[in-house]
């Protein structure tokens, strides 16, 4: 019996140890640089961002400083908040776009879905990247959207890929277009570590790269995937979010625009 206690209790010890760790979640990080692009009014310079994602059991809450879009699959909805006007609108999963648009809004959304092929590609070539062993994978959109996508994506985060690749792709739902991307995506089978996009469309071509820079494991702070006390709930507005997903254009008259 004194044996088998001194083994019991150095067991239970390493259990609430083990406990905390398996209920934290995890913090992602990431950079984001758009390359600045010329239009027929002048020059949209580079831009600088970063991106937090919190992922968390049957949750993430992905924060670019503009927006913020939580997915809550345990509810079936995701939120989509905006900090500065403080305004939060609500969605049932799935998302359908194009079923919430306007009829003429969504005939022009279903045609760029048909119209649109999406293919991917993964080979043998690897690298680090950062802190992971990473492999490169490449997406390519053709017909009516035309980009080429560089993934390298990696299976050392404490992640599983899978239930993050569902999160994301509800995440990215809300976008026209997005839910194409991340269901292909998805089919990589690892989480992308740097992924560097080309993107030709209405005679543009926007260039950008998106790279994981810190991963963190720890306890999500309380109410971080609800939405703030203070918020004004409003019904979504699917143009708004259209015209969120278009190039950005210099105002006439700036530095660089069209004279006026």
């Amino acid at each position: 019996m004194p044996t088998r206690s001194r083994w019991i209790l150095p067991l239970g010890a390493c259990l609430a140890l083990l406990a905390p760790s398996a209920q934290a979640d995890v913090l992602l990080t990431r950079k984001t640089r758009a390359e600045a692009y010329r239009t027929p009014e002048g020059e949209v310079p580079a831009k600088e961002s970063t991106t937090t994602i919190w992922v968390g059991k049957d949750r993430l809450r992905m924060d670019d400083g503009e927006r913020v879009v939580v997915v809550r699959l345990d509810q079936k909805q995701v939120h989509l908040l905006d900090p500065a006007s403080k305004v939060a609108s609500t969605l049932d999963l799935p998302v359908d776009l194009a079923k919430l648009a306007p009829p003429e809004v969504s005939r022009m959304l279903e045609g760029l879905v048909r119209g649109t092929t999406v293919t991917s590609a993964t080979s043998a070539e690897s690298q680090r990247v950062g802190a992971w062993n990473a492999r490169r994978s490449v997406v390519r959109l053709g017909g009516t959207a035309e980009a080429s996508i560089t993934v390298w994506t990696t299976q050392e985060l404490p992640l599983d890929p899978a239930a993050y690749a569902e999160l994301v792709s509800h995440a990215m739902s809300v976008r026209p277009g997005g839910a194409l991307v991340a269901e292909e995506m998805r089919k990589l089978g690892g989480i992308s570590v740097l992924t560097e996009r080309e993107q030709k469309t209405g005679g543009l071509v926007l260039r950008s790269r998106d790279e994981l820079v810190a991963v963190e494991t720890k306890d999500a702070p309380a109410g971080l995937y609800e939405i703030p006390a203070g918020f004004t709930v409003q019904a979504f507005d699917p143009l708004a979010e259209i015209m969120r997903s278009l190039p950005k254009r210099p105002p006439a008259g700036a530095a660089g625009g069209a004279p006026r």
